[in-house]
């Protein structure tokens, strides 16, 4: 009898979960391409649309702007100039788009848990610990974060970097985690600094969460031969990467700045609480702007901001310029209240991979603990994630935004800081 090319029969029960594991994200992933193919989600895919209509007719100037980041429109006005859609299929175009970064986005996490299993295995034998989870146990959890991270609380309908820099920032935790495991070789620590670098033109976000990492590889300087040399090469990569972007932004803004987005956040809905784009605020706030959005008649309020922005809406193509010139202050009052949110806002994020967690631990019927011990030497690895939930906690009030706006923030950081309190947990004799 022939023998057919693939024998079921001789796969591990972990291959087969694996992938119908992948095979259950991918359909699922299709399907909700179909589903918002003509779904318009915000303002904010229109900005990058603008933005990428301006990079592909050669106006590099006139398409920045210092509030989105410039590496996502940069793929859509490649990816438009190759299929050249019709204006009614554009945001079909661009979901078809989000769909080839999420397939990128799969292979980098696969990527990810590959190395993240074999750096687990590795502190089980120095510290001589039984593992808790086996490898299909991580394919599970792994896989089932990944799909509430970024099928729930990010989707393909969303037309944001998101994921583009969840690829990045994935790709290089994994090239990180290499290092921490003794690879680190000149080419490592050279796509480490580059990788972190290019995730931070996808997104600001990015850049603290891997830039915290890289004091952690001085662990290695001992076990890495020109440890200093390599480190040294990392350092200019990033530099090299993220460089000319800082300076325009500088240029622009009259000030050394890495995010302006955090600033206009804080406005407002810390210090303003919530201040409407067009009013801008109260008047004192309003009277500091350099360049305030135009209002012509009142009663009804009439708007004009037809210059200097050529954009299909230029209040959200580059908010930070209508905001130019705004004055910050501290606001004891807005930072609580919006602290009280974001601290809800997490409980409700976190609430379901939790519940997750627990089910698959009781259906072990393993009652793990976690140690002092294993919390210190994991430390490295709750860093980024916890670097990811503070950088937002009192910068914008998350709940204020709308929570089906703002969850897409953490898909990441949820991921990393579960899977680092899952590596310290240990069974107690």
């Amino acid at each position: 009898m022939r023998k057919h090319w693939l024998d079921y029969r001789k796969l591990s029960i972990e291959t087969l979960l694996h992938w119908g594991c992948l095979l259950f994200l991918v359909t699922w992933a299709v399907l909700q391409f179909w589903d918002y193919r003509y779904f318009e989600y915000y303002n904010d895919g229109v900005s990058y649309l603008d933005m990428a209509d301006h990079f592909r007719q050669g106006d590099w100037v006139g398409g920045m702007s210092l509030h989105w980041n410039p590496l996502y429109p940069v793929i859509i006005a490649v990816f438009f100039g190759a299929i050249l859609p019709s204006a009614f299929h554009e945001f079909a175009a661009l979901k078809l788009l989000n769909l080839s970064i999420f397939f990128i986005l799969l292979a980098s996490f696969e990527y990810f848990l590959h190395i993240w299993l074999q750096l687990y295995n590795d502190q089980m034998r120095e510290e001589s610990r039984s593992e808790v989870f086996t490898h299909r146990i991580w394919f599970f959890i792994g896989h089932a974060l990944f799909a509430y991270s970024f099928l729930c609380l990010n989707n393909i309908g969303t037309d944001t970097p998101d994921m583009l820099a969840a690829a990045l920032m994935f790709t290089a935790f994994a090239i990180f985690l290499k290092i921490l495991r003794g690879y680190g070789t000149f080419r490592s620590f050279f796509l480490f600094g580059c990788i972190t670098g290019i995730a931070y033109l996808a997104k600001n976000a990015s850049l603290l969460c891997l830039v915290a990492c890289m004091p952690f590889l001085c662990r290695q300087r001992f076990k890495t031969h020109k440890f200093w040399q390599k480190f040294i090469i990392a350092i200019a990569a990033l530099l090299i990467v993220i460089s000319p972007y800082i300076i325009y932004l500088s240029k622009q803004a009259g000030e050394l700045i890495l995010s302006p987005a955090g600033k206009l956040n804080y406005v407002w809905y810390v210090q303003e609480r919530n201040a409407n784009i067009y009013a801008q605020g109260n008047q004192p706030l309003r009277l500091s702007l350099q360049h305030p959005i135009r209002q012509i008649f009142f009663k009804p309020d009439v708007f004009e901001f037809a210059k200097p922005l050529q954009a299909t809406y230029p209040p959200w193509f580059d908010p930070y310029y209508w905001f130019q010139g705004c004055k910050i202050h501290f606001s004891p009052s807005g930072l609580i209240i919006t602290a009280a949110c974001n601290m809800t806002f997490y409980f409700l994020v976190f609430f379901l991979p939790c519940l997750i967690v627990a089910v698959v631990i009781y259906l072990l019927n393993r009652s793990p603990i976690v140690s002092a011990q294993s919390l210190v030497s994991n430390a490295i690895l709750f860093v980024p994630a916890l670097i990811g939930f503070l950088q937002y906690m009192c910068v914008i009030n998350l709940i204020a935004v709308f929570p089906v706006f703002t969850t897409r923030y953490f898909s990441v950081f949820i991921i990393l800081f579960v899977f680092a309190a899952l590596t310290c947990a240990v069974v107690p004799a």
